[in-house]
């Protein structure tokens, strides 16, 4: 460490309590920077058998013994990680805890990043795919245009029940996630926007906005309005997963 390195080495961040929750610690600093005897008196100076405990192939070894140095594709083969990634396919399969983990909350923050302006969504994207910060971006640029928004091969009123589900897992915690709010948002904008689609006689068009052709008919196929009146039914019914959302008059 150089000498800009502060004597007293650790800030708590103005909180007095920050140190009694968080563990300040370091180990064998070298340099101008590391005065040990002048750091605060609530980090800790760790010896070396306590560093170990920190090394990667400790910290990281988990249930299954994984070694960040000596794995390779035998050691994954032979060794199936705890958790799996969950396809858009098998969304709406998981065990209701499921839906209180960081995977769906991250699943649900990609649904709102794909969410156009109008509330609806494109259709034939996989939008729990990890993205790129350029894709992330480009999304964001493109909110506005709404011409390709859906209910056609299942979109808009499914990422619109997903939401749904995350958002009653999370009400089921001691503490909702920050990004809580923002699926709840981006639920009712959804929800408004499958009330904006139906035509007066109570049917769907394929795409709303409308586009000319045969998008403008009701559409059965592929579950479109079938999918969106379940949810509608479900909402009357004060489903499981949508018993607790409720929004204000104003």
């Amino acid at each position: 460490m150089d000498a800009h390195i502060r004597p007293e080495g650790w800030n708590n961040w103005s909180s007095a309590d920050n140190e009694k929750t968080a563990y300040f610690a370091e180990y064998n600093s070298k340099g101008a920077g590391a005065k040990p005897e002048s750091r605060v008196k609530w980090m800790h100076q760790l010896s070396k058998e306590e560093a170990r405990v920190f090394e990667a192939e400790n910290f990281l070894k988990g249930k299954d013994g994984w070694n960040p140095l000596r794995a390779d594709d035998g050691w994954l083969e032979k060794n199936k990680p705890d958790w799996q990634t969950v396809s858009w396919s098998e969304a709406f399969k998981q065990k209701p805890l499921w839906y209180q983990t960081d995977e769906a909350a991250r699943m649900a923050d990609q649904i709102v990043l794909y969410q156009k302006d109008n509330g609806g969504w494109e259709k034939n994207l996989d939008m729990t795919a990890m993205l790129t910060q350029t894709e992330r971006e480009l999304l964001a640029k493109t909110k506005s245009d709404i011409s390709e928004t859906t209910i056609d091969n299942r979109t808009s009123y499914t990422q619109t029940a997903f939401l749904a589900k995350v958002i009653t897992g999370s009400l089921q915690k001691t503490t909702p996630p920050t990004n809580f709010p923002k699926h709840k948002e981006a639920f009712f904008k959804g929800l408004d926007y499958l009330f904006a689609a139906q035509y007066e006689n109570g049917g769907f068009p394929q795409f709303f906005p409308l586009k000319k052709g045969y998008y403008t008919h009701i559409t059965f196929n592929d579950d479109a309005m079938i999918g969106v009146l379940k949810l509608f039914r479900a909402i009357a019914e004060r489903g499981e997963d949508l018993s607790s959302l409720t929004r204000s008059a104003g």
